[in-house]
């Protein structure tokens, strides 16, 4: 169980605290990573002092359909330092807070196990500080104590996510590399663009999301620094050894850096579930064809045609990327390419997003709508393409206006 507190003073309206933060801290270090059932993602808890007398009632209330949120009112002996008689008669709230959590109403299917998170409480309340000395301890060491309660949050969900499997229902749409040391670039934007499209051609899919973030860090501590705050997309994480890879060759970046992506997707495929045999291949690809890949971004087939866009990762995500039409006539055995232009990978979308065959041509639109026509515009594209079968097979590659 998580728990996130805050401080009110309802008359100097102050909201800084050091023994509500000591607490807080204190208890996520020793509850964090244990699991105490579904209904709440933590308890939310607001110490209120000096309440006025119009205050009707204190809050209880499920919020955002995941907090157990609620305020409890306490007379602090000293507010604007820590203080170990503050400190453990807040901590005695907190049992008066797991249990009134039962009160709070929630989702139907979920469940909140209070009885044992009440013995957890209990256990870990044995190694709380003690004397004056220890808690001034334990408060000068807690930016790190948080990043390492930050990771054992994530080990939580992520084993949460390994012991309940969820439905693959959501086909991959893109791969993304973090630079969070801003040294990785441009590998982690060739990277994400090359594996992105391996993954989409692949079939991959995911449970529930929409895209796969990486986030790497020197250890696994710093590495699950990240969450994902939104359902469309989800965090993996690996380490990587940043003086080794700053004093590497070109080469040997590549190489380590596509080794700690290839761990990255691999851990999420394991706790999420995901076609394992799919991932390898897909890595096996990689590893074998490199950041200079040839790339599927449209393809279409019918009776008699098999059609798609090709093109390559440029080095920089300002560069622009020819992009190539290729067909086949599955008759003949024929095969003609032509190309449709150069464009950014930002813009791209705007103008290639449908890839349509018919009786005697080829045609790819853009998106519609305002915006993708401004882009196309200010792209110098064409709203379509066309290509005829008769010029592509017989003549030169090229395309005609409509």
């Amino acid at each position: 169980m998580r728990f996130l507190f805050e401080y009110k003073n309802l008359s100097t309206k102050e909201t800084i605290n050091p023994t509500v933060d000591v607490l807080e801290t204190f208890l996520n270090e020793h509850l964090i990573r244990s699991f105490h059932g579904n209904a709440f993602e933590c308890i939310y808890l607001h110490f209120i002092t000096n309440l006025p007398s119009t205050k009707k009632g204190l809050r209880l209330r499920l919020l955002y359909g995941s907090m157990a949120e609620m305020e409890m009112v306490h007379s602090f002996i000293n507010e604007k330092k820590l203080n170990l008689s503050d400190f453990h008669s807040l901590l005695d709230k907190v049992q008066e807070s797991i249990l009134k959590a039962s009160e709070i109403p929630y989702k139907e299917g979920m469940f909140y196990d209070r009885d044992t998170l009440l013995a957890d409480y209990k256990r870990c309340k044995t190694n709380a500080p003690s004397t004056q000395e220890e808690l001034e301890f334990y408060a000068a060491n807690l930016k790190e104590t948080n990043k390492r309660n930050y990771a054992k949050r994530i080990d939580c969900i992520l084993e949460q996510d390994k012991q309940n499997p969820r439905p693959l229902t959501k086909r991959l749409e893109e791969f993304v590399v973090h630079d969070p040391f801003d040294i990785f670039y441009p590998l982690s934007f060739r990277y994400s663009e090359v594996l992105s499209s391996f993954l989409r051609s692949a079939g991959i899919y995911l449970p529930g999301y929409r895209q796969i973030h990486l986030h790497l860090g020197v250890n696994m501590i710093e590495a699950k620094q990240e969450l994902a705050l939104e359902e469309w997309y989800k965090y993996t994480y690996f380490v990587i050894d940043i003086p080794r890879y700053q004093q590497s060759s070109d080469k040997q970046k590549e190489e380590m850096l596509l080794q700690s992506i290839s761990d990255g997707l691999r851990y999420i495929a394991d706790f999420d579930h995901l076609d394992k045999e799919k991932i390898e291949d897909v890595l096996l690809q990689v590893q074998k064809e490199g950041l200079e890949a040839e790339l599927l971004y449209l393809r279409k087939e019918n009776q008699r045609y098999h059609a798609e866009v090709v093109y390559h990762v440029p080095q920089l995500h300002t560069d622009k990327a020819t992009f190539t039409l290729r067909v086949t006539d599955l008759e003949t055995k024929q095969q003609a390419t032509a190309i449709i232009g150069e464009f950014d990978l930002f813009s791209v979308g705007a103008i290639l997003s449908k890839l349509h065959i018919q009786k005697e041509k080829i045609v790819i639109k853009g998106r519609t709508g305002t915006v993708a026509s401004y882009t196309r515009k200010s792209n110098q594209a064409l709203d379509a393409y066309t290509f005829l079968f008769s010029e592509l097979f017989y003549k030169n590659s090229e395309f005609v206006v409509e």
